[in-house]
């Protein structure tokens, strides 16, 4: 067993390839972590692998990894173990709503992030950014749902609990512009969606988050295709690919899939060559092999949920 300062370095290596470098290196730092563990230390291993897996795509693996963290807290515990556990209940359950959500399963989102923000509530400042997470889930599970609404009462409950985190917490205002630049478009304001999304590119780009960067890049290309300006296309068809190269760069399938499909999408629209063209159908063929990669590592029922949602279908069936 390592020693706590040897362990907390390690863990520290972890995190920061997380969510600053490639998931894939991640993992094995969070395999000796996990090994030099101990019973509590081991409830962040398995967030945080939780995280890693599910940025690649290996959401059955994710969820697995994850559902430990779901049960009540335990009475009786220590003050400090009970809010540790407390802690990774709620971070645990916004990171498995965010994974259902990316399979399409909103309302079950939706019940894990409610249940994560209860877990959570009391915690004060040891729970900000967990909370955020979940706050900020919440209003994108209403996005998903088609409850405009529902979705801006619970974005701004969000956005005023993220304006008390401390500005160390970069991630949780990355997620918020997401979360934003979501209810922009769901209510009509491609141009509130742009500024939200550039926003977030901007804060992903200053932590040296390449992660969030590229999915920033993602809503930032949808969006300027939304907001359908003289000229926006090739703007848009340029970030939509920076956001597909970045993704594929770092193995991230729940990005590369969109990304390459919104600008496959694109290009076969204003295609004027054969090499736009033979570019737009490349990258819709790389969308389809993303989307088959993922299901292939999906739970049955999951996977059944996944393969007929109707914009899944239909880029398969192109």
């Amino acid at each position: 067993m390592a020693s706590e300062t040897e362990f907390a370095a390690l863990l520290a290596q972890a995190e920061q390839a997380v969510f600053h470098g490639p998931p894939e290196q991640a993992l094995v730092l969070l395999e000796q972590a996990g090994n030099a563990a101990d019973d509590p230390a081991r409830l962040a291993v398995r967030w945080l692998t939780g995280v890693a897996l599910g940025s690649l795509g290996r959401y059955g693996q994710a969820l697995a990894e994850l559902e430990p963290l779901l049960g009540r807290p335990g009475a009786g515990l220590p003050d400090t173990a009970l809010m540790h556990e407390r802690l990774f209940a709620g971070y645990g359950a916004g990171t498995v709503a965010s994974l259902l959500r990316q399979v399409g399963d909103h309302a079950g989102g939706e019940s894990l992030d409610r249940w994560g923000l209860d877990v959570l509530a009391g915690l004060a400042v040891a729970g900000a950014e967990a909370w955020a997470d979940c706050a900020i889930g919440w209003a994108a599970d209403a996005v998903g749902l088609g409850q405009a609404e529902v979705a801006m009462q619970r974005l701004q409950a969000a956005a005023d609990h993220v304006a008390r985190c401390p500005p160390e917490q970069w991630r949780v205002r990355v997620r918020l512009g997401w979360a934003v630049a979501e209810v922009a478009l769901l209510t009509g304001r491609p141009g509130d969606a742009v500024t939200a999304s550039r926003q977030a590119v901007l804060g992903a780009e200053r932590a040296r988050a390449p992660r969030h960067v590229a999915k920033s890049l993602l809503f930032l290309g949808v969006a300027q295709l939304e907001a359908a300006d003289d000229g926006a296309a090739p703007v848009a068809v340029g970030v939509l690919r920076r956001s597909a190269m970045l993704a594929e760069e770092l193995g991230l399938l729940p990005l590369v899939w969109p990304a390459r499909a919104v600008l496959g999408a694109a290009l076969a629209t204003g295609a004027t060559g054969s090499a736009a063209a033979r570019e737009a159908q490349e990258s819709l063929e790389s969308a389809r092999a993303a989307v088959r990669t993922i299901a292939a590592g999906l739970p049955p029922a999951l996977r059944q949920a996944w393969l007929t949602r109707p914009d899944i279908e239909a880029l398969l069936a192109g």
